[in-house]
């Protein structure tokens, strides 16, 4: 008899508990630390909404994605769009960071702006040519700074493709503030309608921009270091 109530306790549990250990595990995990889900989040209003500041759902802060030793250096166009407001210009790199990381883009990534505070745009990033998630080449090393890729018919590389590689459909406005007065929406912290940063497409982003209100939403570009 005590081996029979041994043997049926021993079944009830061990039951149970092959169940919940299995509960815990799943064949689609990654490293990278990310649920495949937070990428829902991320469907950006269109421009013209009040999207600022940004926050994607996703922390890349503590962990980019490693990239291997050698790889091409990649950029491309924010799905989400911001009003001025990225909260400093730290925001807006932690905005490239959160959409690299919910595409499962390896490396670090920072937005091609500047500010009075934090200098040119250029001179944040690394002397390097840039290319499209789809290994186009959209961007060379143009003295200290960059420049649209030049294209065997003698026009120049667009940004074609969002952190999603969505296309770009129709061209985007994209913030390029620099570091003069009325350029950088007061460093990246202001969303009124007085206020200006400057903006310009993605065929022209490295020029100085057209001032404009720091009100309505933008993409930004985001360069892999």
């Amino acid at each position: 008899m005590r081996g029979i109530v041994f043997t049926l306790l021993f079944a009830s549990a061990a039951g149970p508990m092959s169940v919940a250990a299995c509960s815990g595990f799943s064949s689609s995990s990654d490293s990278s630390g990310t649920d495949s889900d937070a990428s829902t989040v991320l469907d950006g209003p269109a421009i013209g909404d009040d999207a600022a500041p940004i926050d994607s759902g996703v922390d890349a802060d503590a962990d980019a994605i490693p990239c291997s030793p050698g790889a091409k250096k990649r950029v491309f166009v924010s799905s989400r769009t911001s009003a001025g407001n990225f909260g400093g210009l730290a925001g807006a790199d932690k905005l490239c960071r959160d959409l690299a990381s919910a595409a499962k883009l390896c490396g670090n990534w920072l937005a091609w702006l500047g500010s009075a505070d934090g200098g040119t745009a250029a001179s944040r990033m690394t002397q390097m040519d840039r290319y499209l998630t789809d290994g186009t080449k959209a961007i060379s090393v143009a003295g200290a700074g960059f420049a649209p890729a030049s294209l065997p018919d003698g026009g120049v590389a667009k940004l074609s493709l969002y952190d999603d590689g969505e296309p770009v459909t129709g061209g985007a406005d994209v913030w390029v503030g620099g570091t003069g007065n009325g350029q950088h929406c007061e460093n990246w912290t202001d969303d009124g309608d007085v206020s200006t940063g400057a903006v310009a497409g993605t065929t022209t982003w490295d020029g100085p921009g057209t001032k404009k209100v720091c009100v309505n939403p933008k993409h930004v570009i985001c360069f892999e270091q």
